[in-house]
């Protein structure tokens, strides 16, 4: 039973630290700039910890409740980007570290720690009709993420 417990420890302790659904602040969260009256750009960024699922997650999660939170019941996705930024530190020549994009050469002498932040950045048109095309219901969205999350 000691040896679950230590094994899980470690697993708890990660996914404290990943960014929770929150405005942004120091570990990550949303932001939102208004558009138009029905048109929103939210983005959601996360840390080290957050994987990208979450960060996509999130971010639909802030569009639905910004849906929601404005008396509409769906919201399609006119716009999508995701992003990461990573990075390195390595320990061959003291201690240093870039954001890149691209491609590294890894060298078998240096030791490398990649960190990657994910970004999702939504531009959201909400309507009380059904748009045509691949849109949101709201209210379902918001609930099954909560779910998966354990978000009250």
């Amino acid at each position: 039973m000691k040896k679950i417990l230590l094994l899980l420890v470690p697993v708890f302790l990660l996914s404290a630290c990943a960014t929770p659904y929150q405005k942004k602040g120091f570990r990550g969260g949303w932001s939102e700039l208004q558009l138009s009256e029905d048109t929103y750009q939210v983005t959601y960024s996360g840390n080290a910890y957050t994987s990208q699922e979450r960060v996509s997650d999130f971010a639909l999660l802030r569009s639905a409740s910004l849906t929601l939170d404005n008396g509409y019941k769906f919201f399609a996705l006119m716009s999508e980007k995701e992003y990461s930024q990573t990075s390195v530190t390595s320990t061959e020549k003291g201690e240093y570290s870039a954001s890149y994009t691209g491609t590294l050469k890894y060298d078998a002498k240096t030791s490398y720690n990649t960190i990657s932040r994910h970004n999702n950045i939504y531009i959201v048109k909400m309507s009380n009709d059904k748009p045509s095309g691949l849109s949101y219901n709201a209210a379902l969205i918001s609930k099954s993420i909560k779910e998966k999350y354990g978000i009250k």
